[in-house]
């Protein structure tokens, strides 16, 4: 009975260790995080638009020459 009431008490701390961290861990706004990665998103997608362009562009260059 006394390794069962110890092993709870090491859990209790376990978890009061869990909740502490994640209540000082700052407040998330989801709707701003979809957009923050939505935003990101869309640059890389012109950022590769302009790669692609940029790539087109050289092959172009050099079948001219």
């Amino acid at each position: 009975l006394e390794m069962l009431n110890d092993t709870f008490e090491r859990w209790e701390i376990k978890l009061c260790q869990a909740e502490s961290m994640l209540e000082s861990q700052p407040k998330v706004d989801r709707l701003e995080m979809e957009f923050t990665e939505q935003e990101n998103a869309s640059d890389l997608k012109n950022e590769l638009a302009s790669l692609i362009e940029n790539s087109k562009n050289d092959k172009a260059g050099e079948e001219n020459k």
